[in-house]
């Protein structure tokens, strides 16, 4: 009865009053204690659309939505910050560090050709600002902080003394750190 009930009123408008009247009633309104057990018991084991089967036209909608979808500037610095000040609390570091310690020794499996042509693909004409270069160069950190190969690309000083200044660099003639060939930025070692 209450089915055919609610099928009846599919559809149906109702007033701005009608509505005022049906929201002043509820408000207030708390389930019992046993009620709210019987809905726990009733939800329990189940989760929203779970197992739910979506139509190609459903799934192609919402992929075409995903593939466009792009955070705003703001929302961007927002994310931001937000990474900035939990990577700043040196249990979060720690927790990050023993993951990614964890994963490394798990074995992945190839990828199948199709897969590598694709990301190939991607990566096609992607190129990286002189920062990130600089970033990505010598991964081999010193007591000072920073790579020491960064720190030579860069122009910054590598001894005690501060005499050595860019010396990798200026010595095959490059200037910066985007002229700097990728293997030799990757391999070199002070």
């Amino acid at each position: 009865m209450k089915h055919a009930q609610s099928e009846a009123n599919q559809g149906r408008k109702l007033s701005p009053e009608h509505r005022a009247a049906i929201s002043a009633a509820k408000k207030g309104h708390r389930h019992s204690a046993e009620t709210r057990a019987k809905i726990a018991a009733a939800r329990r084991g189940k989760s929203g659309c779970k197992g739910r089967k979506l139509s190609p036209e459903h799934r192609a909608k919402i992929s075409a939505r995903k593939k466009s979808y792009r955070h705003s500037a703001e929302t961007r610095a927002k994310i931001a910050v937000a990474m900035r000040r939990r990577m700043a609390d040196p249990e979060e570091r720690a927790k990050v560090s023993r993951a990614s310690k964890a994963s490394k020794g798990r074995k992945l499996p190839p990828f199948s050709p199709e897969a590598r042509a694709k990301i190939s693909a991607a990566n096609k004409g992607r190129t990286r600002s002189p920062e990130a270069r600089v970033e990505n160069v010598g991964r081999d950190e010193t007591e000072n902080g920073g790579s020491r190969a960064t720190r030579q690309i860069v122009g910054g000083t590598d001894t005690e003394d501060g005499e050595s200044r860019n010396t990798r660099g200026s010595a095959r003639g490059y200037e910066s750190a985007s002229a700097f060939p990728r293997a030799s930025r990757r391999n070199i070692r002070g």
